[in-house]
Order: C-alpha cells, then sequence, then structure tokens
C-alpha cells in the first residue's frame, strides 16, 4: 500500500519492544484492510437483521484486537515526539503516530459514532494531535483529510479552545487567510475568579495567536515568529513547586497544552520551507507579478510536498528548462503545473495547455481560471471552427486538445511566436496505440514537433501518471529544443491504495462445476436457464497485497478477508461454464460499503467495460440501496434542466428526478454517451458528501478526471474485442491507470481497490493454491503506476512505409502531413527535418542505428512522391493538405463544387450544398471521418462494408435528416424517430447520442473546409458569411446566424434548443440586417435585440 520512500519513512520510526518496523508498513495496510472489509460485512450484515448474529461478534471482536495495538503505537511514538522534540527521527516516528490515529479512527467509525474534539489541561484529542504529526512529517494532505474529522463545540463556554481546534483544522486545510490573531486574553469566568480552567483557557489562546503567527509565515510574512510564541508556552506550561521531600523538586505540567505547543514548535522550525507563498521568483521574471501570482495561489494550494521542493531546487522553474514530470496519479503534477505557468505570465509570455479530450479541456480551463483571475483563459468548445481564431497572438492562457492546436499550427503559425510554454497532459496519448483506427497520436506527435519550430521561446511540459520512460522523453526534448530538460520521476505519492483480487473460496467453487454438470445432464434446454443460473451462489473473498505492488509469491504478504456475509449469485455461460458475473458482483460489493448509518460514507466507484455494463450496474446498485431523496443545487437544477430540453423526456435521460426535483437514486453510470450537462451533473452529484455513493463508469472516466473516490472495483479485467470476436485482457496502465482512481489527497488518502477477475478465480488457503488467472494480474500490479514506455506513433508507420505495405490509412495520412515547399528539393528538406526529429530518430541515434532514419525518411520521401498526382503541380491545395491532413484532391474537388453556389446561400442551403458535394466523393467522407462513430450509429450493416465507396455512399444520406433535425432544434427524441422511423421504444436515444457526441464533430469539421478553399483559391473571388459560420452551425445545431450569435451571447455551452426558442421570441426586438453585415455586425445586432428583450 505504501509507496517505497514511505516505507523507508516508516522504517526509521522509533524502535520499539516486540515490533518489527520492516513489517509495519505491512501491518499498517493488513489492518486497515481488515477493517474496509469489516465495514462492508457489517453493512451486509445489517441487511439481515435477523440472522448473523455470531458473525457480527466475531468481525467486531477482530477490529477490537486491531484497535488495542493502534492506540498503543499511537500514544507510544507520539510520546517519544512530545519528550525528544529534536530527535532525528521526528519526522518518521510523526507519520508512524499519526497513521495509526488515522487506521484507529477508520475502526472507531464502526463501532459507533465519533465524539466532538477536546483540548483539555491533560488531553488533546488523537484527531487534533495526528493532524498536526502529519503535518511534522511532511504529509500535508493526510493533515488536510485527518483535519476533516476535527468538531469544535462552540456553544459551550471555552470559546478559545473552539477557535483553536476551528484554526488548526483550517491549518490544515491551507484555509491561512481565515487565521487572524486574537486580541489580548478576556476571561470567560463571571465572578472574575481565577481558576484552573482559565489558565488552560488563556494557554490554548496563546497558541492560537502562535499557529496566527504560523499561518502569517507561510503567506510569506518574514517579521512572524510563530516558533519563540509556542516556546513560551511550552515554558509556561511547567512550574516548580515545593516537595515536602527534603532534596526533591516536583514539577507541575499542564500536560494539554504543553504537548500541543510543543508539536507546532516541531512543525513551526520545520514547515515554512514547504510554503508556496515563500518561493522565490524564477530568473528574468517579473518579482511583482510572480510575488502575486503565488499568494494567490498559496490560497488554494499553500503547501508544496516532497517531490515539488525536490523539482524546483533542480532549477524546474527557470527560464529555458523543460521537464518529463512522471509522478502516480494524485501526486501533485497540478501544483508543479501552475507554477510553471506562473514563472511563464510573469516573463510576459503565453501559455499552451494541451489536454487529449474536451471534458479534460473544460474541466482545465476552470481549475486555470481560478488559479489565474488576472490571465484571460480562452478554452476549446466544441462549436470552435478548427481552423478560425480571430487574433494575432495567443491569449495568455490557451487550453485546446493536441488536434486543435495542430490545425492552428497549420492555418496561424505566426499565433505561437510568443508562446513560452507547451502543457501536455496525459502525455502518454503520445503512445503508439491503434493507429489504424485514430489519427490521434500521430496528430499529437506532429503538434509536438511542429511546437518545436514554431514556438522557439517555449519550453515544455510533458505530465503523465502512467510514462515510465520519462529519462527517454527528457532526452529526446532536449536534443530537439537545445535546451535543458528535466526527468521528474518518483513513486512517491501524498495517497495510498490497498489492492485485491476478488476470489471465492475452491470448495465452493468446485461445488458450484459439479452442480453445473448436474443441471445440464438433466436441462430440457441447451442453454442454462435462471432457475439454474440462481444456484450459483459463493461467497466472495478479498486476496490483498500488503506491499504497494504485489512482486512477491509469499502468502505472508497477503491477506485473505471475507467481504460479504452472504453469498454473490455467479453466471453460466450457455456452455454451462461458471462465469463471474463481474458487474453484479461489483454492484453487491459496492452497496455492501453504503452505510446512510454511519458519519461518513465511502465514494465507491466502479470501472466496467462497456457503457450498456455501466447502465446495468448501475440499475443493479439502484435496487439494491433502494430509493434516495437528495435535492438539486441551483446549478444542478440548471444542468437537469439543460438535459431535459435538450433530450426531450425525463425517460431518455441516465437519472432519475422526481417532480421535487429530488434525485432518487442512490448510484448513477457515466459514460461516452453522457451529453456534457448530463456528465458535470453526474459528477458534481458523487462529488457531493450528500450526493450519490456510486458511480459506475466506463474507461472514460480514468482519463485524468479528479473524481473522490474511496473505494474503486474494476469489474473485468477483459473487455470484447468484436474485431476478433474474443476477450482481450486490459493493458497494464488501464488497470493500474484505473486502480489509481482510488484515494485523493487531502480528501481520503487511503484507497481501497479490488479487481473483480473476468474469469472466477478460486483459492484454497489451507495449501496455497491460487487459479492461474491471478498470476497474469500480478504480472501487471507487481509493477508501479508509471507502466508504460511511450513509444513513437510514427515509428511502425514509417516502418510500413519502408515495407511497402498497401493499404495503410494512417501511411496516407502522415505521408499527407509531411510539410509541402515550392520545390521538390525544399519540400524533401522540410520532410527530412521534421522526421529527424522524431523520438524513434532519437532513440535509434542513441544507438547508433542511423541507417533506420536515413532509410525510412528516404522511403517517406520517395512515397510522398508517389502519393502525388503527377499530373497536377503543387500548389496551394497541396499546402493545405500537408498542413491538415486533407487530400489535395479532394481540396480541389470542393474548389470546382464552389464555383457552383447553392441559389439559397442561408445556412440549410449551405448544408444541403455540402452534402451535394460529400455525395459525389463518398471516399473523402469516409477519409476525413472516424470510423469508429460511424460504426457504433449505424452498426453490422455498415460494418459489413469493406470498401470506403460503399461506406461512404450508405452513411451520407442517412445522415443528412439527422443533421437537419439537429440544426432545427428538435430534441433527441425526435431525432430518434428521424433516425429509425418504425423505432417503437426511444430508450435513451442511443442513436441521437451516437450521432451528436461520436459524428457531428466530424461533420463540423468538414463543414469548414469550404471556406478554407475560398481563403486559399485564388479561383472563389467571392465570400459568403453563411459559408464562413458553417461549422459553427453544425456543430451548435443552429440553422441561421442569428440563432448562432445568440447561442454565443446567451453564453450556455449546450443551450441549443434554448437559443431557437429564445430567437422565436427576441427576433422581434431586433434590428432588420443591413447590406453586406458582417459577422460582428450581426452579433452586435442580435445582442441589442436579444437586451431589448430582455428589459422589455
Amino acid at each position: 500500500m505504501f509507496d517505497p520512500s514511505t516505507e523507508e519513512l516508516i522504517r526509521h520510526a522509533p524502535t520499539l519492544d516486540g515490533l518489527d518496523n520492516n513489517q509495519l508498513s505491512k501491518e499498517f495496510t493488513r489492518i486497515y484492510t481488515t477493517i474496509v472489509a469489516a465495514r462492508m460485512r457489517l453493512r451486509d450484515l445489517a441487511a439481515q437483521p435477523d440472522e448473523g448474529d455470531e458473525s457480527r461478534a466475531e468481525t467486531l471482536s477482530n477490529v477490537a484486537k486491531e484497535m488495542k495495538f493502534l492506540r498503543e503505537l499511537a500514544s507510544t511514538q507520539e510520546a517519544l515526539i512530545s519528550v525528544s522534540p529534536s530527535r532525528e527521527d521526528r519526522r518518521s516516528a510523526a507519520f508512524v503516530a499519526a497513521t495509526a490515529h488515522y487506521v484507529l479512527l477508520q475502526a472507531e467509525r464502526i463501532l459507533g459514532e465519533k465524539v466532538v474534539s477536546r483540548l483539555e489541561l491533560d488531553y488533546v484529542s488523537p484527531e487534533v494531535s495526528a493532524t498536526v504529526l502529519f503535518m511534522i512529517a511532511g504529509a500535508s494532505a493526510d493533515a488536510a483529510e485527518m483535519a476533516g474529522e476535527i468538531e469544535e463545540d462552540f456553544s459551550q463556554s471555552n470559546s478559545h479552545r473552539a477557535s483553536l481546534l476551528a484554526a488548526i483544522r483550517r491549518f490544515a486545510k491551507g484555509e491561512l487567510g481565515y487565521i487572524q490573531p486574537q486580541s489580548e486574553f478576556i476571561s470567560t469566568t463571571s465572578d472574575g475568579r481565577k481558576s484552573i480552567g482559565e489558565a488552560i483557557d488563556a494557554l490554548y489562546h496563546l497558541i492560537y495567536n502562535g499557529l496566527a503567527a504560523l499561518a502569517a509565515e507561510m503567506l510569506g510574512d518574514a517579521d512572524s515568529s510563530s516558533e519563540a510564541e509556542f516556546a513560551r508556552v511550552e515554558a509556561l506550561c511547567s512550574r516548580t513547586i515545593g516537595s515536602p521531600y527534603e532534596g526533591q523538586t516536583i514539577v507541575r505540567v499542564l500536560a494539554g497544552p504543553r504537548h500541543l505547543a510543543v508539536l507546532l514548535k516541531i512543525l513551526a522550525g520545520d514547515f515554512p520551507q514547504a510554503s508556496v507563498a515563500n518561493l522565490s521568483p524564477p530568473n528574468g521574471s517579473d518579482s511583482a507579478r510572480w510575488r502575486r501570482g503565488v499568494r494567490h495561489i498559496s490560497h488554494r494550494r499553500p503547501y508544496l510536498w516532497p517531490n515539488h521542493l525536490d523539482a524546483i531546487r533542480s532549477g524546474y522553474l527557470d527560464l529555458g528548462t523543460s521537464a518529463a514530470i512522471s509522478f502516480p496519479t494524485g501526486a501533485g503534477k497540478s501544483t508543479l503545473s501552475e507554477l510553471k505557468i506562473l514563472a511563464t505570465l510573469s516573463k510576459q509570455l503565453d501559455v499552451v495547455f494541451l489536454a487529449p479530450t474536451l471534458s479534460l479541456v473544460d474541466q482545465t480551463a476552470r481549475v486555470l481560471a481560478a488559479a489565474f483571475p488576472d490571465a484571460d483563459v480562452e478554452r476549446e468548445y466544441a462549436s470552435d471552427d478548427p481552423f478560425g481564431f480571430e487574433a494575432v497572438r495567443l491569449p495568455p492562457i490557451t487550453v485546446m486538445t493536441p488536434e486543435r492546436c495542430l490545425a492552428l499550427m497549420g492555418f496561424e503559425p505566426k499565433l505561437f511566436e510568443s508562446v513560452g510554454l507547451i502543457v501536455f497532459d496525459e502525455c502518454h496519448l503520445l503512445h503508439a496505440i491503434d493507429t489504424e483506427r485514430g489519427k490521434r497520436a500521430v496528430d499529437s506527435m506532429l503538434c509536438v514537433l511542429n511546437a518545436v519550430e514554431l514556438a522557439p521561446k517555449a519550453d515544455m511540459l510533458m505530465l503523465s501518471a502512467m510514462m515510465s520512460n520519462a529519462t527517454q522523453i527528457a532526452g529526446w526534448l532536449q536534443s530537439v529544443m537545445n535546451r535543458q530538460c528535466l526527468a521528474l520521476s518518483m513513486s512517491w505519492k501524498p495517497t495510498r491504495q490497498v489492492r485485491g483480487c476478488l476470489v471465492y473460496p475452491r470448495s465452493e467453487v468446485d461445488a458450484l462445476t459439479t452442480l453445473a454438470r448436474s443441471l445440464k445432464a438433466y436441462a430440457t434446454t441447451s442453454v442454462p436457464p435462471q432457475k439454474a443460473k440462481r444456484q450459483m451462489l459463493a461467497r466472495p473473498q478479498g486476496f490483498f497485497g500488503l506491499k504497494q505492488t504485489w512482486d512477491t509469491t509469499n502468502r505472508v504478504d497477503y491477506a485473505l478477508l471475507p467481504l460479504l456475509d452472504r453469498p454473490v449469485q455467479l453466471a453460466l455461460s450457455k456452455y454451462w461454464k461458471l462465469t463471474p458475473n463481474a458487474n453484479n458482483v461489483a454492484s453487491a460489493i459496492g452497496s455492501a460499503a453504503v452505510d446512510h448509518s454511519s458519519s461518513r460514507v465511502l465514494k465507491t466507484l466502479i470501472f466496467c467495460q462497456t457503457t450498456v455494463n455501466a447502465n446495468s450496474t448501475a440499475e443493479y446498485t439502484r435496487e439494491r440501496l433502494g430509493k434516495n431523496a437528495i435535492q438539486l443545487s441551483t446549478e444542478e437544477n440548471q444542468l437537469f434542466d439543460l438535459a431535459l430540453q435538450e433530450v426531450g423526456s425525463a425517460d431518455s435521460l441516465y437519472i432519475e428526478v422526481s417532480p421535487k426535483k429530488e434525485v432518487t437514486s442512490s448510484a448513477l453510470p457515466h459514460h461516452a454517451r453522457l451529453l456534457p450537462a448530463e456528465r458535470h451533473l453526474h459528477e458534481s452529484l458523487y462529488r457531493r458528501k450528500d450526493g450519490i455513493h456510486v458511480l459506475a463508469a466506463t474507461s472514460t472516466l480514468a482519463q485524468g478526471m479528479n473524481l473522490p473516490s474511496q473505494i474503486v472495483l474494476i469489474a473485468g479485467d477483459s473487455r470484447f474485442d468484436a474485431a476478433n470476436n474474443q476477450l482481450e485482457r486490459l493493458q497494464a496502465h488501464e488497470l493500474l491507470n484505473a486502480a489509481g482512481r482510488a484515494g485523493r489527497a487531502g480528501e481520503s488518502s487511503y484507497g481501497f481497490v479490488l479487481v473483480i477477475p473476468s474469469k472466477v478465480v478460486y483459492f484454497d488457503d489451507s495449501v496455497g493454491l491460487i487459479h492461474h488467472h491471478w498470476t497474469s494480474l500480478k504480472e501487471i500490479f507487481s509493477q508501479s503506476d508509471q507502466c508504460l514506455a511511450i513509444e513513437d506513433p510514427l515509428a511502425p508507420i514509417l516502418d510500413s512505409i519502408h515495407s511497402h505495405e498497401e493499404n495503410h490509412v494512417a501511411a496516407d495520412y502522415l505521408l499527407r502531413r509531411l510539410p509541402v515547399g515550392e520545390s521538390d528539393e525544399e519540400t524533401e528538406t522540410k520532410s527530412r527535418a521534421i522526421l529527424a526529429r522524431t523520438f524513434n530518430a532519437y532513440l535509434k541515434g542513441l544507438s547508433g542505428d542511423q541507417s533506420w532514419l536515413e532509410s525510412r525518411v528516404a522511403a517517406a520521401i520517395a512515397a510522398k512522391k508517389e502519393l502525388a498526382d503527377p499530373n497536377e503541380d503543387s500548389d496551394w491545395s497541396n499546402v493545405l493538405a500537408a498542413k491538415f491532413g486533407i487530400q489535395a484532391s479532394t481540396l480541389r474537388s470542393l474548389e470546382t463544387h464552389l464555383q457552383l453556389p447553392p441559389s439559397d446561400t442561408s445556412v440549410n442551403g449551405w448544408t444541403r450544398w455540402l452534402f451535394d458535394w460529400l455525395k459525389s466523393e463518398p471516399r473523402a467522407f469516409i477519409e476525413m471521418t472516424r470510423q469508429e462513430g460511424l460504426e457504433t450509429l449505424f452498426g453490422s450493416k455498415f460494418t459489413a462494408l469493406t470498401t470506403p465507396e460503399e461506406r461512404g455512399e450508405f452513411a451520407i444520406p442517412r445522415l443528412l435528416p439527422l443533421l437537419e433535425a439537429w440544426m432545427a432544434g428538435k430534441p433527441f427524441t425526435a431525432m430518434e424517430t428521424v433516425f429509425n422511423p418504425s423505432l417503437k421504444k426511444l430508450n435513451k436515444c442511443e442513436s441521437s447520442r451516437d450521432f451528436v457526441l461520436r459524428v457531428l464533430p466530424d461533420i463540423a469539421y468538414i463543414a469548414s473546409l469550404p471556406e478554407l478553399v475560398c481563403r486559399a483559391s485564388e479561383a472563389i473571388d467571392e465570400t459568403w458569411l453563411p459559408l464562413e459560420r458553417l461549422s459553427g452551425c453544425v456543430r451548435d445545431g443552429l440553422d441561421m446566424l442569428e440563432k448562432l450569435a445568440l447561442y454565443q451571447v446567451i453564453g450556455r455551452s449546450g443551450a441549443r434548443i434554448a437559443a431557437h426558442e429564445t430567437w422565436g421570441v427576441c427576433k422581434f426586438w431586433t434590428e432588420a440586417a443591413p447590406p453586406n453585415e458582417g459577422w460582428k455586425t450581426l452579433r452586435h445586432r442580435v445582442k441589442e435585440g436579444w437586451e431589448k428583450w430582455n428589459s422589455a
């Protein structure tokens, strides 16, 4: 569970009799796992009140034994620090004591509600001391979580103590600005007499002011001296009194305030170096801008973690220093990237932040807008024209996908001249995966290669939790950028996960196998009936690794624990073979983690392998947990109304909301078919402490989204490969990335991960025998989170060109993307230059294999010449083809079609004109669209077609009616019947969702091409405003330019139908369009009309 550096910290704690520090980290893991499993089991037992008394008593007894050990360990290590605060092993002792307190608290939750925190003459509540101990150990994220357990009571007379408790909680959570010094101590006694209680209040009052001084130091106030304040309290807490025994002295100690003062004095001596606000300005930056920036960042993230400090000491923030950062999930990459962004802005340079998906673009833009309120943050929207950017310089911060960035590089290369930093988040997107079916990795690599040339001032920041070869990536960047590039790779992380595999007793699996054979022998059907399946019951157990990785086969490194008291139902395949029923079993375990009677509900994230599985798992869980009543917040209400308006029926949403606007479920799905409003709504409800408890998600959520989860259940380690008609094992980085979602720094430092294998895994503890499938899982979980060696996506494509492979779609795409010059010689020079900068070229250079590069470059240049039309001279179309990866012949065909514009030049007229052209170019349509989206939408009839021409001819006429319904403002329920008029049940409008979310972006991209050709071709001397804005109208579903302008004025992303309806009423207030109206004039005219309607 603990990473190697944390294990080392634990090993160096003061040694105690009878305790082996080398085994202590495993002991913590075992106890924590026992407690979480006990909590699940007790919740399951609570559902059967008339049964299981013996199991309940046994479980509670086991927990009580663990609690005794934890109390002794915590109190001993804490005492050692208190009596010897300067000892060299104080950080280790502090971490061990605080961790024991933390795990003990998890056990206490099982036995009853916790009491209000106390500060007394001789007592400090363990959650208070543990919070300070974690900070002494440098574990500020653990401290922030523990601080959430501090609960003061202002209703009592000792308000001074309550104020101090609140201040400690705020300090640990980083809310330093709220801790202001208090005035002189004012007695709270009514009769004016002094008392010991009043003296204790006064001492805690002094400690409060010391903490206020420490908060000021952390915020950059160099004049504060908190350490002296705490030393003063420590001195006041000890007083020599007379002794009746000659030659002896008696020292009276006020143990409670003294102990707290000593701990805080240790903290004051060590902690200020971990302050964000105290960071010195990097070389060449505006110091005033830097100071403002770090103070603002420190309001949210005031503390630096050990890995942050290591990076900064290595020169990470210096101008001209790039970095490849491979920290595990939740290990503070965001803090480092924000500091690097601030350093760049402080030098008056711009920042480009690349995120792999639009949902991550949205999340990142919101975070950066909050972190840098005085900088303009521009983000990519789904409605953006991929080639349009109406500015001469990028905003200070631009957040977009690599594909959008690559398009801008081709169309407006000068925009990147003032860029000082390019951040590539989730940079493992570069890895060479599935280049046949997608161009994302290729586009991402081309984006990086072009950035080297177009942004000469820019540092590069590559971020990934999975990258195992950060040193290679750093070396490559350093070689092509001619500037220092650091490789920052650490296994340390502020969170930790206990990881296990679901197993069943071998005796029960053998019995079920025998039973299945017997039932099959007497069955009257060839496939198992439901009655037979219902008999496949077994008791689930967890086989948990006690180390961070499963790198041994020693039984002592694993713990076997019962998870539920009741058996779960497995399944039978059509061949009567026992199967794991992973989604239903995950639902049963996830439901058992929800205890409404507890003060803290464990949030459970269930990863499913398909959208259908995520929906069914959420439904299973809803049935188990029963009805809920979660009141929607104002923002959630708006999201729900927006989603309902778009879809058209509450029955077709993935959430159930009562007429009182209450969510009736404790579980919801999360997958690629959710509309943005639905996705934000589901995520918001999951983030809330009083929201839903279980989220059943597909792998889309594992892509960097930050949602607090204490428990992660991975329902199946395989997925169905339709191409080969069989199950395929999930890759190591997929499983480990999903597991990394358990726990979140400052919210839940400990996570619980359970893999439910795609085969029924048995375990026989009497002989130490486990099913062979576990061995393959062990190979994955024996690795660290950084398990993916990023490979160059261009390398296999260049190899295929060199070996003259035919029909390699990615090869044609790459060749079209290679730069074009005014002559063959210039084209060859530019192509050679960009291919020489590739990652694989660097690796081959290191190994001395220069021949690989020479042969691949020569083959690529020759193939590019063959790809060109020998009867056509190089012109604007070849240049655009190289910039945007489109066939030059396609662009010339579009130029010809533009010379015959439609008679109806409205948005609808141009849309039909565009589809008339596509019907004449079916192959080009297929080349410009992602086939996965079309295959999902059209199904087997489409996938059975083999040639691009056949596929295009099938898809184009079927897409136009859907697009017209979308642009007319029809809800999804109406679009669904347009797509399939014979449809009898709408379900969730899956076809409309697939069209809008997976196919529409490609159509909008195609809709932007005519305007691109108009700008580049000398043969087109006319412009049309509807054509210029056609892409935006297609993406946003609007059939008039005025509606597009209104959509942008309203500023609500996704409010398509609202824009249609609002224009219907506010067009009366809008002036008529003047002749030859430009876009800015039109937008201003619509805005004025909208404002008149609003004020009428």
